[in-house]
């Protein structure tokens, strides 16, 4: 597997990967509590990607794809977690998200 990481104000993200496996998925830690929660098909993100919600592959915090689209969702993720409107909107969509007990793991 391999990660990029980026820094907000309260939270890290994960861009996680493998192309032997087929995976990808996002994942955010809240830097205080370091409680963490797979993200990939939080609405925000799911906007930033256009993909149908009706698809079964993105219903999921985990997506199994082609090397190509793999690629694809990088390069987006990427753009849009680099760029800081949205990254300052995404951790407010987490904020909310962590108040309502969504977050159980615990990184140690």
């Amino acid at each position: 597997m391999k990660t990029l990481k980026f820094y907000g104000r309260k939270y890290s993200i994960f861009i996680v990967f493998d192309k032997v496996k087929n995976i990808f998925f996002i994942k955010a830690l809240h830097n205080k509590t370091r409680r963490y929660s797979f993200i990939t098909n939080l609405n925000c993100i799911l906007s930033q990607f256009n993909v149908n919600i009706d698809d079964q592959t993105f219903w999921e915090s985990h997506w199994e794809l082609s090397k190509k689209d793999i690629d694809s969702f990088i390069k987006k993720s990427i753009s849009f977690l680099s760029d800081k409107n949205f990254l300052d909107h995404l951790e407010k969509q987490l904020n909310v998200d962590r108040n309502c007990g969504e977050w159980e793991n615990v990184k140690r």
